[in-house]
C-alpha cells in the first residue's frame, strides 16, 4: 500500500493502443510508478489531466498537431504541477510542432519511442526529481526551425550577455549533454556545471532546458554550426 501512496502517478496519451502496451510494459514491476489513466485523444489528455492530477503525463506529440502548444497550456492551467513528456516517432517529421513548442513553458522531455522507451524509467526518475530529458537527435532535428519560427518572439527581449564558459555550457546543452557530461567536456566538477546553469536560468527567467535552448538558439546566442560537430552525445 505504501508504494502505491508514495508512487509517481502517470497519465499515458496517445491514439496508439502499441503506444500504451508498450509504456505499460516498461514500467511493469516498478513499484515507483503508477499508471492512473490512459486518454485516447487530446481532449481527453486534457480532462484527465484535470480529474486525475498526474505527476507527469507522457504525451504522443501527434495529439499536439491540431492543438500545438495549446494542449500544453490547457494541461499547465488545471494541474500546473503535472510535467509532460512528448513521445514521437523517428520516421514522422513534426518540425513546425516541435518548433511550435519550444518556446512553451511546462515540457520536461522530448524522447523517440524507438530509441529511448527502454530508458524510461530511467527518464521518468530524472523527470521525478525535477530535471529534464532531450534527446539529443529530436534537439538537433528541430532547433533550426524552431529558431525561424520563434524568432519574432525573442526579438524584443534585451539580449543578456554571458561568459566565454556560459556559451559553453549552453553549447554542450544545446547537444544534448547532461550535467555530467557537460562537466567532463569542459573540466569541471558537475556541482560547479549546475551551478552555471541556475546563473543561467535566473539571467534569461528560463526554468527548463527546452525553454533555454530554444531561447539561446533562437535569439543567435547560438548559431546552426555550434550543433554539427557534436551530434552523437554518449
Amino acid at each position: 500500500m505504501n508504494h502505491i501512496i508514495n508512487s509517481v502517478k502517470l497519465l499515458i496519451a496517445s491514439r496508439n493502443e502499441e503506444d500504451h502496451e508498450v509504456i505499460m510494459s516498461s514500467l511493469l514491476g516498478q513499484t515507483d510508478f503508477q499508471i492512473t489513466g490512459i486518454a485516447n485523444d487530446e481532449i481527453g489528455a486534457i480532462v484527465k489531466t484535470e480529474v486525475l492530477k498526474p505527476d507527469i503525463i507522457i504525451l504522443d506529440l501527434q495529439l499536439s498537431e491540431i492543438t500545438g502548444p495549446g494542449i500544453v497550456k490547457a494541461i499547465n492551467r488545471r494541474s500546473p504541477s503535472t510535467a509532460i513528456i512528448f513521445i514521437c516517432d523517428k520516421k514522422d517529421r513534426h518540425d513546425e510542432v516541435y518548433a511550435s513548442l519550444s518556446a512553451v513553458p511546462g515540457i520536461s522531455g522530448f524522447l523517440f519511442k524507438e530509441t529511448d522507451i527502454d530508458k524510461l524509467t530511467h527518464i521518468l526518475r530524472i523527470i521525478k526529481m525535477g530535471g529534464n530529458y532531450i534527446n539529443a537527435s529530436v534537439t538537433i532535428e528541430f532547433l533550426h526551425k524552431a529558431a525561424l519560427i520563434n524568432n519574432k518572439m525573442y526579438c524584443k527581449i534585451e539580449k543578456t550577455s554571458f561568459t566565454l564558459l556560459e556559451c559553453n555550457i549552453l553549447e554542450l546543452l544545446a547537444c544534448g549533454f547532461n550535467d555530467t557530461r557537460i562537466a567532463g567536456e569542459l573540466n569541471y566538477s558537475t556541482g560547479t556545471i549546475r551551478n552555471y546553469l541556475t546563473g543561467i536560468r535566473e539571467k534569461i527567467k528560463m526554468k527548463t532546458r527546452v525553454e533555454i535552448v530554444n531561447y539561446s538558439y533562437a535569439s543567435g546566442i547560438l548559431q546552426s554550426d555550434h550543433l554539427q560537430f557534436k551530434k552523437n552525445p554518449t
